[in-house]
């Protein structure tokens, strides 16, 4: 057997270890990259606030409005107030009803209003008046039923009076026309002459 010196021996180690430790370098994992600049986080817009929308009015409140609008000389916008509030009926009481439809028929009735419609009131009167809530309101109803015919009554006689009295206007200008058709035509008397005395004795 041959004898090996010992710097044979060293240099026999060493190739022996040094590919066992190029084996365990390359299974050891790479080192993690170094990180980079921290990103900058850009702030978004904050959403809108939306306001919350007022809660509906309660039937109570929209006929206490219409009444207000009335009583204010605000003929269309009561009429949307009384006109919401019938939409409940189911959730009031007839009281209020009649109260309403009371309140919706002077808006027609009301000479000032522009929703003046007088077919339009009395189905509403009619309506009121068909209640067994208030039976004061039943009276008024029949009351201004009766106001409303002596209305149309004078209303009806004062039409009557006008066209007889435009009537007798025409027959009395054409009676006129007539006596000046008949009437002779008589020229004028000349005039005095300037060189005649006037007549003095009585």
């Amino acid at each position: 057997m041959t004898r090996l010196v010992p710097g044979a021996l060293l240099l026999l180690v060493l190739g022996l270890a040094i590919p066992g430790c190029q084996g365990i370098r390359d299974r050891v994992a790479p080192p993690a990259p170094a990180p980079g600049p921290a990103s900058v986080e850009i702030p978004t817009e904050a959403p809108p606030i939306v306001p919350e929308a007022p809660p509906a009015p309660t039937p109570s409140e929209l006929l206490a409005t219409g009444e207000r609008h009335l009583a204010a000389g605000l003929y269309v916008e009561a009429e949307a107030a009384f006109l919401s509030f019938l939409e409940h009926r189911e959730e009031v009481g007839s009281l209020e009803i009649e109260r309403a439809l009371w309140s919706l028929a002077l808006v027609h009735l009301v000479p000032e209003s522009p929703l003046r419609d007088r077919e339009r009131a009395l189905a509403l009167l009619t309506e009121v008046e068909a209640g067994e809530s208030d039976p004061v309101a039943a009276l008024k109803v029949r009351w201004i039923r009766s106001v409303l015919d002596e209305v149309d009554t004078l209303r009806r006689e004062a039409t009557e009076r006008q066209a007889l009295l435009n009537q007798l206007v025409e027959t009395v200008e054409q009676l006129r026309r007539i006596d000046l058709n008949r009437r002779p035509t008589v020229p004028p008397p000349p005039p005095p002459r300037r060189d005649t005395l006037p007549n003095l004795n009585p």
